[in-house]
């Protein structure tokens, strides 16, 4: 297959998944497996990713990962250990893996960078139109706080992190193709805040400040207005919605994950050395603790999870693979930027602290982005 037509395959695959994500069609079909379906959608794309040049030292760091979690899985001493269970969970790690290890076409990465950056506005439509059909509210009440949250198709927790993705995609688009791009990326910015979500809103600052900073070279006076107008978009933004915003933002509790970890903790205390098998953490959630957290089963830290499914050894391998996939990408050759490759993995483990980050792509897509547009750019010539 020529190198046009792999392009145009893996633009179409990738556009696919993003969208069938976004959609929601659990919200129109009621379809109880729609996120294996999301999952098996970009496993494609990632798989497609394969059929051309590639980071074999990512493929490598890949299989070290799963032979980690297959070896406690062997040794698991869970009585209700299923592979079946195993194998559509290992997914998740496979989907992350493979498409950090494909290498780009520069018009690809074009490409990304500008659909992602335009998903917000896509979603907003596709939202507005849930609404007047009856099928779900723009916005959901929180179920600890009481508060509204903006949740266009998916729920706020999910769009505050696709919107990591959605507003470095914006401002990587106005730092290299056009300026016009910053006001996509503060209307995405907007919809990152209106979701109340703390940690993406964290995460996508500190990412965008340095993206923002150390980009736009030779551009002084279009930063000093940036800076100008974000003050000023943020006063009002203070003004109109802060009772909202800040009270979801400067709220003490932890919308119930201190329950939650406080149990895994204790699971992970009867089987410390290689767990309860890899993808079975939901299912020692015990009705009393999710009917305290609103029926969230979810650990909303990954490090707990991993801890409480492979073993206390196995958690340090895992996480090593993921901290070394970071530096294989950073110290390559055509590289773009390393240190913004870095900083994505570090605000890729802080994340992990508060969220189901490697199990869902809604989170871990900036991830992607990030590397897909630093790392080796090939052209259709080479």
């Amino acid at each position: 297959m020529s190198n046009y037509n792999q392009s145009k395959l893996f633009k179409f695959s990738f556009v696919f998944a993003v969208i069938f994500l976004i959609i929601n069609i659990r919200i129109l079909t009621g379809m109880e497996f729609s996120n294996a379906l999301e999952k098996f959608f970009f496993l494609i794309t990632a798989g497609l990713l394969l059929f051309r040049t590639k980071n074999k030292d990512i493929l490598l760091i890949l299989g070290i990962a799963i032979v980690v979690t297959l070896i406690a899985a062997i040794f698991s001493k869970n009585p209700e250990f299923s592979w079946g269970i195993y194998f559509k969970a290992i997914t998740q790690v496979l989907i992350i893996f493979l498409l950090c290890a494909g290498l780009l076409y520069e018009t690809e990465q074009k490409f990304v960078l500008k659909f992602c950056a335009w998903l917000p506005p896509l979603m907003v439509l596709i939202a507005f139109f849930y609404a007047v059909v009856g099928l779900r509210p723009i916005f959901s009440i929180e179920y600890v706080s009481s508060l509204p949250r903006l949740q266009l198709t998916l729920i706020p927790a999910f769009l505050g992190g696709l919107s990591i993705a959605t507003t470095y995609a914006a401002l990587k688009c106005s730092d290299r193709y056009n300026y016009r791009y910053l006001w996509l990326f503060a209307f995405n910015m907007v919809i990152l805040l209106l979701s109340a979500a703390r940690g993406p809103l964290v995460i996508s600052l500190l990412l965008s400040i340095y993206v923002f900073f150390s980009g736009f070279k030779g551009q002084k006076n279009l930063k000093i207005l940036v800076v100008m107008l974000t003050v000023l978009g943020l006063s009002t933004i203070v003004v109109v919605a802060g009772d909202v915003i800040f009270g979801r933002l400067f709220q003490s509790h932890l919308s119930g994950r201190e329950i939650i970890w406080e149990h895994l903790s204790f699971v992970s205390s009867i089987y410390p050395n290689f767990g309860v098998g890899f993808g079975h953490q939901i299912y020692f959630m015990p009705r009393g603790v999710t009917t305290l957290t609103g029926g969230t089963i979810g650990a909303h830290n990954e490090f707990l999870r991993i801890l409480v499914e492979i073993g206390r050894v196995p958690t340090y391998i895992f996480f090593l693979c993921i901290a070394l996939l970071c530096y294989v990408v950073s110290i390559n050759a055509r590289t773009k930027s390393p240190v913004e490759v870095l900083i994505a993995g570090f605000l890729f483990f802080i994340y992990c602290a508060f969220d189901n980050v490697i199990a869902n792509p809604n989170l871990f897509l900036f991830f992607v982005v990030v590397f897909w547009s630093n790392s080796s750019i090939y052209l259709e010539s080479d």
